[in-house]
């Protein structure tokens, strides 16, 4: 309860500047294939004076990964389309990060929730807000691509569903002796390699990618369609789910794959939409315990620049 009213007190006390402050500069200090589709090669010329060779490189490394590879064309089954999506997303520079950077100052999950709270009987969001959950919410969707790339440059902050002061004082001790990282409030995902993917069908249609990185952090895109009224059809919509899950013990394993069935996950898991009659929360509860006894949640909060990111890495 010592451990439950702490973290109370001390949401209520930073709990609103993180909107006002930008969260980025509260924690910048803080800083710290099993697949089974066939890559497709993006070997495609690339304007050398508008690109580093380092960077174009990246690009084909990123892309020829089987995960990404099966997105693409699943979502992109005309080849034209596909790549001309790939250039669009290449092209976007460091204006754009910038643009990317400034609105996780004034928005994320965290400080987006305490925005609504304050602002119950005024629906009125500040201009900086509004225009941060749009961009926010075009690089989720339609940049999903430049965003996974990108995506070691992303800070995250621990906002696990779990209450985990709920544990008892020595299941909380033996948990944090044993899983250090569960009570790391801040992680990076150092690299954009994925070493795992799983797709599956929901029963709406949708189909959801769930994509393992190197270092342990699950990520979801799904891709769908709405109604497009202009166009009276359904045009194909793509999103990238904010919160990224890890388990203590797939985050110190040496070799994930190992110890962790994405497939499996997958299944157990499942988003709304997806039939889950099989499962039950027995088998869900056992899964989670072997993975160090609860799931943890994580969600981007701060952009580092190019100039932070290369600095981190030297």
């Amino acid at each position: 309860m010592a451990i439950k009213k702490t973290m109370k007190k001390v949401l209520v006390g930073v709990g609103f500047s993180y909107a006002a402050l930008g969260i980025g500069a509260i924690i910048a200090s803080q800083l710290k294939t099993n697949n089974h589709t066939t890559p497709t090669d993006f070997n495609f010329e690339i304007n050398n004076e508008t690109e580093e060779h380092k960077v174009s490189n990246q690009w084909k490394n990123f892309l020829n990964q089987s995960a990404i590879s099966q997105i693409l064309n699943d979502v992109f089954p005309n080849e034209y389309d596909r790549r001309k999506y790939i250039k669009s997303q290449m092209e976007l520079g460091e204006k754009y990060l910038s643009e990317v950077q400034n609105a996780y100052r004034y928005t994320n999950n965290i400080s987006q929730s305490l925005v609504n709270s304050r602002m119950f009987w005024n629906r009125r969001l500040p201009f900086t807000v509004k225009h941060g959950n749009e961009v926010i919410d075009t690089l989720t969707s339609q940049n999903w691509l430049w965003f996974l790339f990108n995506i070691s440059k992303f800070n995250l902050i621990q906002d696990n569903e779990e209450d985990l002061s709920t544990h008892t004082t020595g299941e909380f001790d033996r948990l944090n002796l044993v899983h250090n990282t569960l009570y790391n409030p801040f992680q990076n995902i150092d690299s954009n390699t994925f070493i795992d993917s799983f797709k599956s069908i929901s029963t709406d249609g949708e189909t959801n990618y769930y994509l393992l990185t190197k270092d342990g952090f699950i990520i979801l895109l799904t891709n769908g369609s709405r109604y497009d009224y202009e166009t009276n059809g359904y045009v194909a919509v793509q999103k990238i789910n904010t919160y990224f899950h890890s388990f203590p013990k797939i985050l110190k394993a040496s070799n994930i794959n190992d110890v962790f069935d994405l497939r499996k996950y997958g299944d157990l898991f499942a988003t709304l939409g997806l039939d889950t009659s099989r499962t039950t929360e027995t088998t869900k509860i056992l899964f989670i315990d072997n993975l160090g006894g609860t799931r943890l949640r994580y969600t981007p909060v701060y952009v580092n620049d190019k100039n932070e990111k290369d600095m981190k890495n030297n």
